[in-house]
């Protein structure tokens, strides 16, 4: 649009040019074949400098991305096809309005051309109409650009400020698996217990902890039943994540025991079977009710377990999920050979993980401890996507505000020049400096508010199709739209202020001189 917009302007300062040509004798052809050399040339430059731009702006996308890409599971490089569709647009913008001169000077009369004398081309109000919705089209294409960017942006704070339900901040895991060694549990367990004590005397380490699942990685499901609703043959029990954890992981977690208590080394095997449930799962089994001192059962299996402790809900795969049924059993009742790690640190976790793995190993030279990471990275992984959409989004509607900034000043830049003649008699009148200011500036701000009020009705549905990446945010968020309409109000001002600010310092005399 910009493009067109400077081949229109360009168009009406040549038309005298093409009327002195045409009245020399050049046909049609002639100056069609001149101007189309002109505008492919223009357009050839531009589209290599844009493929350079979009080839080294692919690259510095890819070089953002998690380690958890690769190249095979994506790819964001540039293809034939969007290299086709980029230079199709390229020339045949440049080339439909470079040739604006060559049909302007074969419809209009030559004499009248010519009779324009030395004041230069001048434009009809076809051309100043088609200009001005060119910038009004850019203005409200910006302001949707900005309003999806505005929105996911303010849906990224939201998801921010989700509260995971356990402590994020110094908290690093790290897995290992010791099935390979056959131990029986009790030997297991010893083994377990002595990789807890080598990591706790790491520098920096403030507790650990064991569990069978990663913080937000999922992890096994069991179905569970309630006692006296496994004999309802319509009762089928319910889906349930199941965590097998060591007496000091709710601690380790900062996951808060609300009632009941957690587990303790009693709780072992040939003990009663206990559990911790969140208050999701207390809510579902027994609406209403205190679920401390009840029983549930696995579908596989008749052994129940008695609820001895409810905790907070907390995330299990991703921020912002509904609270899902969860149970922990203790790892002294349910042995499992693979297991993470979960460490508190006192400081940076990224500073102390790399020690503790040393002293692990030192003690265990056999020992393979995987997939190391902190509990912010794995935040990070989770919002990689909105993120990087947000990120995108906010570009693109830069971009648009810069190139509506540019078509805005652009076009009233030419309307002072077009003006010079009118606004330097108005002066000559008793016009002053402030009033011809606020000449120009309102009628630039109309074309603003045009696109303002075009971009708003736009925004509106185009961003009903977010609804589903956005959290807590509304697509209609009247803080987004009031925002984004303020900033494009704003740059509009300043492009439409330094053409009018010219325009206020016109020399009367000079353009009488002209007329």
């Amino acid at each position: 649009m910009n493009v067109a917009n400077l081949q229109l302007a360009r168009s009406a300062r040549r038309a005298r040019e093409m009327g002195i040509r045409t009245a020399l004798g050049a046909d049609r052809a002639r100056l069609v074949r001149q101007l189309l050399t002109e505008s492919l040339l223009v357009s050839a430059a531009g589209g290599i400098c844009g493929l350079a731009v979009g080839v080294a702006g692919s690259q510095l996308l890819w070089s953002f991305r998690p380690t958890f890409l690769n190249a095979s599971s994506v790819s964001i490089g540039l293809d034939w096809r969007v290299f086709a569709f980029t230079a199709a647009v390229t020339v045949l913008t440049g080339a439909l309005f470079g040739l604006a001169p060559a049909f302007r000077a074969s419809l209009t009369s030559v004499a009248e051309v010519l009779k324009s004398g030395g004041r230069g081309g001048t434009e009809g109000q076809a051309g100043n109409r088609l200009r001005s919705l060119l910038v009004t089209t850019e203005v409200a294409l910006a302001l949707v650009a900005l309003s999806g960017a505005g929105l996911l942006i303010r849906s990224m704070q939201e998801m921010q400020k989700i509260n995971p339900g356990f402590e994020t901040h110094n908290l690093f895991s790290v897995d290992f698996d010791i099935g390979p060694r056959h131990f029986a549990p009790e030997r297991g367990l010893q083994f377990m217990r002595g990789v807890m004590e080598q990591a706790a005397s790491v520098p920096g380490v403030h507790s650990v902890a064991l569990a069978t699942n990663e913080p937000l990685g999922g992890g096994l499901l069991g179905t569970l039943s309630a006692e006296g609703q496994d004999a309802d043959p319509n009762q089928r029990g319910t889906l349930t994540l199941l965590n097998v954890v060591s007496p000091s992981y709710f601690e380790t977690e900062g996951i808060a025991v609300i009632r009941g208590r957690g587990f303790t080394e009693f709780d072992r095997a040939g003990t009663t079977p206990v559990a911790v449930i969140t208050e999701a799962m207390a809510r579902h089994f027994w609406p209403g009710q205190e679920a401390i001192g009840k029983r549930f059962k696995e579908a596989i299996g008749n052994e129940y377990r008695q609820v001895v402790g409810i905790c907070a809900n907390s995330a299990t795969v991703q921020l912002g999920e509904e609270p899902q049924p969860q149970a922990y059993y203790p790892l002294n009742q349910r042995y499992s050979p693979a297991i993470v790690l979960h460490v508190r640190t006192d400081r940076d976790p990224d500073a102390v993980m790399p020690a503790l793995i040393r002293r692990v190993q030192q003690q265990n030279a056999d020992l393979a401890l995987l997939s190391p990471q902190t509990i912010q990275y794995v935040l990070a992984q989770g919002l990689w996507a909105p993120r990087m959409g947000a990120a995108l989004f906010g570009i693109f509607g830069l971009l648009g505000m810069v190139l509506a900034s540019v078509g805005i000043y652009g076009v009233m830049a030419y309307t002072v020049t077009q003006r010079a003649n009118e606004i330097g008699l108005r002066m000559a009148l008793g016009a002053t400096p402030g009033s011809v200011l606020r000449l120009v500036v309102d009628q630039g701000m109309r074309l603003t508010a045009a696109g303002i009020v075009v971009g708003l009705g736009a925004g509106l549905v185009v961003t009903r199709l977010m609804g589903s990446m956005l959290f807590h945010v509304p697509t209609y968020d009247p803080v987004t739209f009031g925002a984004v309409t303020a900033i494009v109000a704003s740059v509009a001002l300043l492009a439409d202020w330094l053409p009018a600010r010219r325009a206020a310092h016109i020399d009367p005399m000079r353009a009488l001189r002209q007329e």
